[in-house]
């Protein structure tokens, strides 16, 4: 008899433990910020035409397009009055005097600079290059 209850008390503490653990991990997630939310809206993805001379990716909320296009590709950009032009895509360079890369949102041409440019969720941000 000792042992067999010996026994369901080894069971029962390791359930306990295990319940317990596991009411702290929940509970310590159901407090944290929302995490799954965040690596969502965080986790972006960016596609290239055949040719790469084509990239799309979704806008964030907040952030410029430009900002986004960094964060998602490697990009080279040269400084000018107007702001920072991109030159270059992931090695793809614009031909100087031959070719640029334009910005396009929703399929429109962009009328400001990707660099002021704030997205939203809801908008697709392309990258074209195009020649002169």
């Amino acid at each position: 008899m000792k042992k067999y209850l010996s026994r369901i008390l080894t069971v029962v503490a390791a359930a306990a433990l295990l319940g317990g653990g596991f009411i702290v991990l929940r509970s310590r997630d159901a407090t944290a910020p929302d995490s799954s939310q965040a690596v969502t809206k965080s986790t972006k993805v960016i596609t290239f035409s055949t040719d790469k001379k084509t990239v799309s990716y979704d806008g964030q909320d907040g952030k410029t397009a430009l900002e986004l296009l960094k964060a998602l590709a490697t990009t080279e950009t040269e400084s000018s009055a107007y702001g920072d032009f991109v030159t270059s895509i992931n090695g793809l360079k614009a031909e100087s005097n031959k070719e640029y890369w334009s910005f396009y949102v929703n399929g429109a041409y962009a009328s400001e600079g990707a660099g002021t440019y704030k997205t939203s969720d809801t908008e697709k941000i392309q990258w074209k290059l195009e020649s002169l």
